[in-house]
């Protein structure tokens, strides 16, 4: 059974909650919090893709990652997790997106990927392409 995790941003905290289950999520959902939190569509949601990196790190949705690119001018580029055309993937051009999970033969099952950070704790790692 796949694993089922989450983490929401809290932007006035700047920092993240993390859920890892779907009970937990629903708790924490139907149980108000005295903390900073906005409303359930402030946050931002974020989902584990149900894998891990090079290094065993749990990727989640905007993370930022290494990844290899053959034929570019650096071999390691920054990308972010995306959820596209029904599947994690990663944007490697402008609207072409690379698959992350094994059964596509994505970027997990050659094991050549690294969690560098996120978009919200470290949005200067996105570089301007």
């Amino acid at each position: 059974m796949k694993e089922i995790k989450f983490r929401a941003w809290d932007k006035y905290a700047e920092r993240f909650e993390y859920i890892e289950s779907a009970k937990d999520l629903i708790n924490w959902i139907a149980v108000p919090h005295e903390s900073t939190w906005g409303t359930l569509s402030e946050l931002g949601w974020e989902q584990y893709v149900g894998s891990n990196d090079m290094n065993g790190v749990d990727m989640y949705h905007k993370d930022i990652v290494l990844i290899p690119l053959n034929g570019t001018d650096n071999p390691w580029c920054k990308r972010v997790i995306e959820w596209e055309m029904g599947m994690w993937c990663i944007e490697v051009t402008n609207g072409d997106y690379i698959p992350l999970n094994k059964s596509a033969g994505g970027f997990v099952a050659n094991g050549n990927i690294q969690v560098i950070g996120n978009i919200h704790e470290n949005p200067h790692l996105i570089e301007v392409q």
